[in-house]
């Protein structure tokens, strides 16, 4: 984590001051030091460091005058197993000022290490008594007395700077769980800040000329940078070293140089800057050195030197590999052979390994920094220019889970912006992530699941998902509570392409989803489950497989508890799916296999749109009901029977007031009205209330609304369908008139369904004679003007270019006599330019034809001769085309 802004970077300090005569002052200050445990005596040990410091009146320091380090004892009475570490920890930070607050689960972490040594000695003591160990165990504890008073006499030293890490770490380890032994190498000693300068020697040491003298220098100077490295784990000590400009000069110098060299080297500097790059306010003093470029080269190069030691490697396995298939022609030299070759092997695989730890080590500090360095926006644009995105896909080929970790974290912050993403998607880590999904890492798990769900918004990239089978294993990743959020993040996105729907069919999919839907144990569902659900309810398979083992029931039984809209969504795409399948059979009365599934259930529905008014609840349940039809509803009941029993249409009447109900339900409530129109008793019940009439005056205020429009539509063709509220709906209101508007609506849909609503229209407005009423006549005018418009447009041009009234096309198109819609047209134009004669056939009998014969001359001499031709009948369709000729039937 990063650490807070702080101008002294959290070091504790406690000061008093005292004037001097001569106008400055002294500052005792306490520098915070290791806190360490004293087993024999139960207790911790505070290591600080007193400093007296003269400054100026402006607070400058003029000088140390004086260092002293000293120890606080705590002794701590009481470690049973029942003792709350946290809370005993917070005490002793309150009551110790040498401890700063940010410490307090440093000295819990020891506490608990103390209780665990104590009862183990408890455990040890009893097993003594019982084995006769008594003298051993004293031994031993009189061993451990002497060690920590060793260390404890050298850690006081005077001038002491520093304080050595993991001194006795491992001192109390049982010595069976100890691994194999190894070479005994020196450890460095302690590092004092007052000794940087021999340090930063090291580091100028020249190399000889002989290779012995070359490794010599290196050892020198990875000796100087690993005391460096000490110095910077006291955070106490950064502040002053990464001001330092001989420091950092030398460590840049020492890295820009060597880094090709010695793999120890590079990465004691590398963690050097590691610990810089952990705090933002150092990030610029970082950039003035340019160690983020010499982070990238050394990171650069060792994975370029990691490829070339693979393809050495993959050489030398070809080469034992012919020496073997050689050998095999001689069985007598092969045994020897083949032990030679499995000596070689090994050897090999052991450095093959020391070296891959390395690397890996190496390359996990250097992304690290960079990682760090890149919460600057700057920074990072620059790092992805210089090849930053193949480096780190590069790197998900190896099997240090720390180091991917850390790979997958940079890359899923770099796949925010745009340009990076689409990098990523070239070099294919799609492909490369889907082995991590699963793996032995639960970390790494979590965390390629979140790269993957930011990756999951380009459709490319899910289309890869979906190519490398990822589904299935997100699918089985659904079982473990930890990963089961970002799973379903991620199975929703990949959820919109059908294929993916058509996948979770054959998986354990559906019976998972179910089971974590009907057993949430909050009353909402998350809407990253309800989403995914409702996708893959869209597969008429997935419907099937969800309404098995009462499936549906136990949906409905949480529904009616909760009343959760997410969850109605789910059940209103089963209904719909039921829907489709009546509506795909030609006996739905024989075949539907469904049918009595929903009855009972209309009780759960109807509740809840008579108790509830959540605006997003209502809209589900009323879309649902518009689904169900007469085998969906209970054996002995109707739509007619439902209007009565819930005072539906009173409902219906008060929802449609305007300013009740938003757009979105009232197209609900238009769809349940034409579903319920379906029945012939329902229909009379409509016709008798004024809901016909609240329904014209929804289309009058609503008619700019194209979806609803198409809905009122469909209602109205429904009521125009049974004799009850045929007369209601078709005269008592205009909705005809409205409707032959709609012949030339924007919207393909409406045109259509406006079309044969007319025809519907043309067929019942007959009188008892069979002649069409006022309705049919409009209709018909306004089909003999659209079929025609060619042709009455180029006549209106005629008469408005010669002075006449243009309103006589069209107007007057249409007779009132006998004939039942002939066409008159008395008029004879003459005019000097043009000549125009007509012929007028007239038929009382229902029949008649007009033609007409045109003649222009031009004043250039030429002339044009269009002709244009009408016929009409007693039918009642009109066909015309661009031929200037126009059939009326």
């Amino acid at each position: 984590g990063k650490a807070a802004p702080s101008s002294s970077f959290f070091v504790a300090r406690i000061e008093w001051f005292s004037t001097m005569s001569s106008g400055g002052r002294i500052s005792r200050k306490v520098k915070q030091g290791k806190i360490e445990i004293d087993f024999e005596e139960s207790a911790l040990l505070v290591n600080y460091e007193l400093e007296m410091v003269q400054c100026d009146d402006n607070g400058m320091v003029l000088g140390v005058l004086e260092r002293k380090p000293d120890v606080r004892r705590i002794k701590i009475n009481t470690l049973s197993a029942d003792k709350n570490m946290a809370q005993l920890a917070s005490n002793i930070i309150d009551k110790c000022k040498y401890i700063h607050p940010s410490r307090v689960e440093e000295v819990e972490q020891l506490l608990i290490k103390l209780r665990k040594h104590a009862m183990a000695n408890e455990r040890q003591v009893d097993d003594s008594s019982a084995g006769g160990s008594t003298d051993r165990i004293r031994e031993n504890k009189e061993r451990d007395r002497e060690e920590r008073d060793r260390k404890r006499s050298s850690d006081a030293a005077p001038n002491r700077q520093g304080i050595a890490q993991n001194n006795g770490r491992d001192d109390h380890r049982s010595s069976a769980a100890a691994p194999a032994p190894r070479p005994v190498v020196d450890p460095l000693p302690p590092a004092y800040m007052n000794n940087l300068d021999d340090y930063l020697e090291m580091l100028y040491q020249v190399s000889g000329k002989s290779e012995k003298e070359r490794e010599e220098g290196l050892k020198l100077q990875e000796r100087g940078t690993g005391m460096i490295l000490k110095l910077c784990r006291d955070v106490m000590n950064l502040e002053q070293l990464i001001q330092n400009g001989t420091v950092m000069g030398a460590l840049t110098r020492v890295l820009q140089e060597e880094f090709k060299k010695s793999v120890e080297l590079t990465f004691n500097i590398l963690r050097i800057f590691l610990a810089f790059s952990n705090f933002m306010e150092m990030h610029p003093l970082m950039a003035n050195y340019k160690i983020g470029v010499l982070t990238m080269k050394a990171v650069d190069f060792e994975l370029k030197r990691a490829e070339v030691r693979e393809a050495e490697r993959v050489a030398r396995e070809t080469e034992l590999q012919t020496e073997l298939e050689a050998a095999k022609q001689d069985m007598g030299t092969y045994p020897q052979v083949l032990d030679q070759v499995r000596r070689k092997r090994e050897k090999e695989n052991q450095k093959h390994k020391t070296t891959l730890r390395k690397q890996d080590k190496l390359l996990f500090v250097g992304f690290y920094i960079l990682l760090n360095l890149a919460e600057d926006l700057a920074v990072e644009r620059k790092m992805v220019i210089r090849s930053l995105i193949p480096s780190l896909v590069t790197t998900l080929t190896r099997r240090f889970d720390d180091l991917l970790i850390l790979v997958v974290t940079f890359l899923k912050k770099l796949c925010i912006v745009g340009e990076n993403k689409e990098a990523m998607k070239r070099l294919g880590v799609v492909e490369i992530l889907n082995r991590f999904v699963p793996c032995s890492s639960q970390p790494l798990i979590m965390i390629s699941l979140r790269l993957l769900f930011n990756l999951s918004f380009d459709k490319d990239m899910r289309e890869q998902m979906l190519k490398g089978g990822m589904v299935p294993k997100l699918v089985n990743l659904l079982k473990t509570p930890s990963f089961r959020p970002k799973t379903l993040r991620l199975l929703y996105h990949l959820s919109s392409d059908d294929r993916c729907k058509s996948m979770i069919t054959y998986t354990e999919g559906i019976p998972i989803l179910m089971g974590l839907v009907i057993n949430f144990p909050q009353d909402y569902l998350p809407k990253e489950l309800a989403a995914l659900v409702v996708n893959v309810s869209f597969n008429p398979r997935n419907c099937e497989l969800m309404l098995n083992n009462k499936g549906l029931n136990l949906l409905m039984d949480r529904l009616a508890d909760k009343r959760d809209p997410l969850l109605v969504k789910i059940v209103r795409n089963l209904s719909m799916w039921t829907f489709n399948q009546q509506e795909e059979l030609e006996s739905p009365e024989l075949q539907y296999k469904y049918r009595g599934l929903w009855s009972p259930h209309i009780k759960v529905f109807m509740e809840i749109i008579m108790e509830e008014d959540k605006h997003d609840l209502l809209i589900e349940v009323f879309g649902t009901l518009a689904n169900m039809t007469i085998y969906d509803l209970p054996a002995s009941s109707n739509w007619s029977k439902l209007l009565r029993e819930y005072s539906l249409l009173n409902l219906f009447c008060k929802m449609l007031v305007p300013g009740m109900a938003q757009n979105d339900l009232l197209l609900e409530i238009v769809m349940l009205v034409s579903t319920i129109a379906s029945d012939l008793q329902a229909c009379n019940l409509i016709a008798s209330s004024t809901l016909i009439g609240q329904l014209y005056q929804l289309w009058e205020e609503k008619g700019d609304d194209t979806e609803l429009l198409l809905q009122l539509i469909h209602c109205f063709h429904k009521l125009f369908m049974h004799d009850g509220s045929r007369e209601e709906a078709m005269y008592s209101t205009r909705i005809v008139v409205d409707i032959i508007d709609c012949l030339n609506h924007r919207n393909a849909g409406v045109r259509a369904k406006a079309a044969i609503m007319c025809d519907l229209v043309l067929e019942f407005d007959r009188d008892a004679t069979g002649e069409l009423g006022n309705l049919g006549k409009k209709i018909l005018q306004k089909q003999f003007e659209a079929h025609n418009k060619v042709w009455l447009g180029a006549l209106q041009e005629e008469y408005a270019s010669h002075g006449y009234n243009s309103n006589m096309i069209g107007g007057s198109m249409m007779g009132n006599g006998n004939s039942g819609g002939e066409y008159y047209a008395d008029s004879r134009l003459e005019s000097s330019d043009w000549n125009m004669s007509s012929h007028h056939q007239q038929q009382q009998q229902g029949q008649g034809q007009y033609s007409q014969q045109q003649h222009y001359n031009d004043d250039d001499g030429g002339s044009v001769d269009n002709g244009h031709e009408g016929h009409w009948g007693g039918g009642g369709s009109v066909t015309g085309h661009n031929g200037n000729s126009g059939r009326y039937k």
